[in-house]
């Protein structure tokens, strides 16, 4: 199974976060940059791929609902295509050290 990981604290806005996904699941060069297009391309998928998200809070605070409907999509993409999952990795919650 292909591995694929984003670390969403590095992401600022929707430019940075379908370059990350296009990058890292190395979709096509035709990618639209919009959830409509990872749709599509999450249902090409043919090879065993799991995406891991990590920082998820950080993506949620600076793309507020967009990030909702990207885990939506995902979400959606993983019900429809036997090929794709995805994982969420929360932020670790802090000490008082």
């Amino acid at each position: 199974m292909r591995r694929a990981d984003i670390d969403c604290a590095g992401i600022a806005d929707r430019r940075a976060l379908h370059a990350a996904l296009k990058e890292t699941l190395a979709l096509p060069e035709y990618y639209g940059n919009n959830l409509d297009a990872l749709a599509d391309c999450l249902s090409d998928l043919f090879e065993d791929t799991c995406l891991v998200l990590r920082h998820p809070n950080a993506l949620r605070d600076a793309l507020g609902d967009y990030a909702e409907a990207l885990l939506h999509v995902l979400h959606r993409g993983a019900l429809d295509n036997r090929h794709f999952v995805f994982l969420i990795v929360e932020d670790a919650p802090r000490t008082g050290n």
